[in-house]
């Protein structure tokens, strides 16, 4: 069992590194920007909502709806992350938000909320259905979670999930789970989450990182609401709802 919690702690400390600072892909505003407007287009609504945000980062995303919703906690393992989210509430302080650092799957973070958010988190956990069960058990019955993943059962999302295992193997030291909608809608269906709506986007392909900013920008916000762009783009939003009898 040491040897176990060992080797968590092991490759949650690789994670930190790999979303740390100096991170390229934290640091691209477009990234949350996309992010927040699938969203949007899903239909999540965070009003009246007690929130958790699991794998928060700096609290792009959760963070505008501060003023929306009931309560939203952050969670993540990056110290560098949740410093960037305490500084942005330095500015603008929120009484309903609360910081917790630390694995989601070993710290209390409550239970009973009404919307959990796992965006882009999935993929470094050591399992799925582990991580599944117990974003399961933090929401309330009839309670929302929304997933997004790199969806792996696609042409240019497994081209994405193969260059992020390189980088991960190579630079961290770890493997990262290959994901596909088909697999996590099974896996949170197990959980008597039920399967509600789905939104593909995003086309952040590999070198597109030297072209400016502001086109990578409009792509990536086309990619949320133009249809021409779903048989092309890599990632998916999923929604799902705790069923009443979980």
């Amino acid at each position: 069992m040491m040897e176990g919690g060992t080797r968590s702690r092991a490759r949650a400390e690789k994670v930190v590194e790999f979303f740390g600072e100096g991170s390229t892909y934290m640091d691209a505003p477009y990234v949350w920007e996309a992010r927040r407007a699938a969203l949007e287009v899903l239909g999540v609504d965070p009003s009246e909502k007690r929130i958790l945000d699991v794998g928060c980062g700096d609290g792009s995303i959760s963070l505008p709806w501060a003023g929306r919703a009931a309560s939203i906690t952050l969670v993540d393992l990056s110290p560098s992350m949740l410093r960037r989210a305490r500084e942005q509430l330095a500015d603008a302080p929120k009484e309903n938000v609360e910081i917790l650092e630390g694995d989601f799957t070993k710290i209390d973070v409550g239970k009973g909320y009404d919307l959990v958010l796992c965006l882009g988190v999935l993929a470094h956990m050591e399992s799925l259905e582990r991580a599944v069960s117990q974003l399961a058990s933090f929401l309330r019955r009839g309670g929302e979670l929304v997933i997004q993943l790199t969806d792996a059962e696609r042409a240019l999302g497994n081209l994405l999930y193969r260059r992020g295992q390189r980088a991960a193997r190579r630079t961290h030291g770890y493997e990262i789970l290959r994901l596909g909608t088909t697999a996590v809608i099974a896996a949170c269906e197990r959980e008597k989450l039920m399967f509600e709506r789905l939104h593909r986007f995003s086309f952040l392909l590999p070198g597109m990182g030297r072209l400016p900013g502001r086109l990578v920008r409009a792509i990536e916000l086309a990619s949320v609401r133009i249809r021409a762009f779903q048989p092309f783009v890599t990632d998916a939003l999923i929604l799902f709802r705790k069923g009443n009898g979980a």
